[in-house]
């Protein structure tokens, strides 16, 4: 299955019809016995520019149907590839986080601006990056905002692999397809086996994550 964010106007940023239409997608995903494996990209030039801010200028909004989009990514079921095509950029790259490889076009750039916005990632996204690219490196993508272009992503272990942005669809679909050969009893346990191992401090990061975020949402309630 190929799944192509369709928002190129606005850079694909995720709005309530489109987070909407990625999870039917992807309970589509689920419950299809058809489909082995998923690419996920954007169409035109952007992967997700993240939120889409004219929509949720009003920060009382509720964004949670945009957190289950996103962590929907990694709850499908089968392997999602992110073929990240151009920006992926705070929400763009937590979708990029669920998928369970990356593959980045030469014009890809990661960044993460939730500091810069006043705001809170809703997925985990800190357990994410840092259990991706280690402490230091997450630590200093989430404080300052700064841009991570391809060529530093795959130093850093962020992507897998760095394709030329015309031959991203094809690559992508290719690895798709490889991973759809195996035989998908194999593949189920490869990628439990693979999360169990995670898990173990994943879980406790994403746990404490919340509670920090909860806390300090609390006291400034309070």
């Amino acid at each position: 299955m190929l799944l192509t964010l369709n928002r190129p106007d606005a850079r694909n940023a995720l709005n309530s019809p489109l987070a909407e239409n990625l999870l039917e997608a992807l309970a589509e995903l689920r419950a299809d016995s058809h489909w082995r494996a998923c690419v996920l990209t954007g169409s035109g030039s952007s992967f997700c520019a993240g939120l889409d801010l004219k929509e949720f200028s009003d920060p009382s909004r509720s964004r949670a149907h945009i957190a289950d989009s996103i962590c929907a990514v990694s709850e499908a079921g089968k392997p999602v590839i992110a073929a990240v095509n151009g920006p992926a950029i705070t929400g763009g790259l937590e979708l990029a986080l669920r998928c369970d490889f990356i593959l980045a076009g030469e014009s890809a750039v990661f960044a993460d601006t939730h500091a810069m916005l006043g705001a809170f990632s809703g997925t985990g996204l800190a357990s994410l990056l840092s259990e991706a690219v280690g402490t230091r490196w997450a630590s200093q993508a989430m404080l300052t905002g700064e841009k991570i272009d391809a060529p530093t992503a795959l130093r850093i272990g962020l992507v897998n692999e760095i394709v030329d942005d015309r031959a991203l669809p094809e690559r992508a679909c290719q690895v798709a397809t490889r991973v759809a050969a195996a035989p998908r009893s194999v593949s189920d346990v490869a990628r439990r086996t693979l999360k169990v191992a995670a898990s173990h401090t994943l879980a406790g990061k994403l746990h404490a994550e919340h509670q920090i975020i909860q806390a300090y949402k609390s006291a400034k309630e309070g």
